[in-house]
């Protein structure tokens, strides 16, 4: 049993061969990618922002400002501050399978969680349903929380 991921819409069908039809967007015969078990593109979505992931991709406080611009903390201020600045805050590297797996490779003041567990240097495969959560030290509490999807 294989996971296969629709090409236009991300949608994933657990089935035993490539299907012909995908229920989330109506495409027909494809295209499909094959996972044995994750994900080979996600969606961070939070308020009205969304950012597409494929392949190899290095997050900075850069695209949390340009992608999300709406989602602040209860103070009003723009997620992306809390991002330090010049470091990968978050990393999405594909495994030997294929499958999306996410890091933060650097140290940073602030830090990003994978449904609850602090994502650090080991990669930590991300599936459809997942919750990454940006969360404050200062603040000692989640201040942003980005849905996969």
């Amino acid at each position: 049993m294989a996971i296969f991921l629709c090409g236009i819409c991300a949608e994933t069908k657990e089935s035993d061969s490539q299907p012909d039809f995908c229920a989330n967007c109506g495409t027909q015969d494809g295209p499909w990618t094959m996972t044995v078990d994750g994900l080979t593109r996600v969606h961070l979505s939070s308020g009205s922002g969304k950012f597409i992931v494929e392949n190899h991709r290095d997050i900075t406080r850069n695209e949390f400002k340009l992608f999300f611009p709406e989602v602040r903390d209860d103070d009003g201020d723009q997620i992306y501050k809390y991002c330090d600045p010049g470091r990968v805050m978050l990393r999405f590297a594909p495994n030997t399978e294929g499958a999306l797996e996410v890091s933060s490779p650097e140290a940073s003041t602030n830090y990003f969680t994978h449904n609850g567990t602090k994502i650090d240097s080991s990669p930590i495969r991300v599936r459809k349903g997942d919750r990454i959560s940006l969360y404050s030290v200062n603040q000692a509490r989640v201040i942003a929380v980005f849905d996969v999807d």
